[in-house]
């Protein structure tokens, strides 16, 4: 298989994705209602139960578990090219918690682990290299997770063996969304990057995108200040979103086959 042939097969899978994405987020554009009212429940029980230390930060890791099952049952039945109504998103998605909550774990011990670090001088890099690294290394997570409902270590795994075998389809698409915030500041944005929860990346895509609109001049434009914010933080919103389900069918269509397999199939339509 040549690199030309390589090329055209994956231009091809990009659209056929990108297609699917669309059809799927004007399908569910209750998506993106629920998606931010999910956000908001959690900003908002983040400032009920703050003041209330270990017990606080307990209760609110239940509750960013809780939503997080919602979020990627939602993510799976769009991807599955099914619609979703209003009563669709408040069916709860027992048999993907507990896949869910035991990454979570995992993630959050390492956490701490790694906090540990942060007293000894110099180490701040390395431990901004190593987040960046587990960000990336385990970015298939949650497709790994509502797609397959792997426990524990088998979802890391999972996630790395997706990432081996995928690298290349896989980050491209970041790459060009994010390219305003890759020309302007490559080493900022490695650091938001290494910020970011390797279950939760929406919200990180969702920072990204707002820096690239203003990377882009987007706010240069002559609107008053308000409209402009708004319309910032609404398309940053789309933007996140749409980029999850383009994540969700790139995931199937990477799965489905090899590089070569792909070609072929490609090549008889």
């Amino acid at each position: 298989m040549d690199n030309s042939q390589l090329i055209r097969t994956t231009l091809i899978m990009y659209k056929e994705c990108a297609k699917e994405a669309s059809l799927s987020l004007i399908r569910n554009w209750r998506l993106l209602v629920m998606s931010t009212t999910a956000f908001i429940t959690f900003m908002f029980a983040a400032f009920l139960v703050g003041p209330l230390g270990f017990a606080g930060s307990f209760i609110l890791g239940m509750v960013s578990i809780t939503l997080l099952t919602y979020y990627y049952s939602w993510l799976s039945e769009c991807t599955s090219r099914n619609t979703l109504r209003w009563e669709d998103y408040i069916v709860f998605d027992s048999s993907l918690f507990s896949p869910v909550i035991n990454t979570a774990f995992i993630l959050f011990i390492f956490s701490l682990l790694i906090s540990q670090f942060g007293v000894v001088p110099n180490m701040l890099k390395v431990i901004t290299c190593i987040n960046l690294g587990v960000f990336i290394i385990f970015s298939a997570l949650p497709e790994i997770l509502y797609f397959h409902r792997y426990q524990g270590i088998t979802s890391f795994v999972e996630a790395y063996n997706f990432i081996k075998d995928n690298w290349i389809e896989w980050f491209i698409p970041l790459l060009f969304f994010f390219s305003p915030l890759l020309i302007q500041n490559p080493i900022g944005l490695l650091n938001s990057l290494s910020s970011g929860d390797p279950l939760l990346p929406v919200l990180k895509f969702l920072s990204l995108f707002s820096e690239s609109l203003v990377a882009a001049d987007f706010l240069s434009l002559t609107f008053p200040p308000l409209l402009m914010n708004l319309a910032l933080s609404f398309l940053s919103i789309v933007a996140a979103t749409w980029f999850m389900l383009f994540r969700g069918f790139l995931f199937r269509e990477l799965e489905s086959g090899s590089r070569r397999q792909r070609a072929f199939i490609a090549s008889q339509r």
